[in-house]
C-alpha cells in the first residue's frame, strides 16, 4: 500500500510522532506550532485532527498519568495543555518568581 493511500490527511512538517500513553488507538504528531492526532479509521487510513495551536515549534511533550501534555518548544518554554479544559498554560519557573 502507498503511503498516500494510508494516510487520509494533507501533511505538514511533522517533527515526531509519540503514542498516547492514555488512550491506545491516539498518536500525537508534534507539527510545525502545533500538535495534532491522528486515529486510525475503520478502513484502515487515518485521521489527522489539529487540535493545539502552539506560540512556537515543539521540540518534545509528554503525556502525563491524567492525560495533561507538558511541551516543550524551541524559544517560548515550557507548557502545560489540559484537555479537559482546553487551557494552554505556560509553566512558571521557580527561579523567577
Amino acid at each position: 500500500m502507498e503511503v498516500n493511500q494510508l494516510f487520509n490527511f494533507q501533511s505538514k512538517a511533522v517533527f515526531f510522532a509519540q503514542a498516547s500513553r492514555t488512550n491506545p488507538d491516539r498518536v500525537y504528531l508534534a507539527e510545525t506550532f502545533g500538535l495534532a492526532t491522528l486515529s486510525l479509521l475503520p478502513d484502515g487510513k487515518f485521521a489527522r485532527s489539529r487540535f493545539l495551536e502552539l506560540p512556537d515549534s515543539c521540540t518534545s511533550f509528554h503525556e502525563d498519568s491524567s492525560g495533561r501534555l507538558w511541551i516543550g518548544t524551541y524559544s517560548k518554554g515550557a507548557f502545560i495543555y489540559d484537555p479537559s479544559t482546553q487551557q494552554l498554560l505556560p509553566v512558571a519557573d521557580p527561579a523567577n518568581r
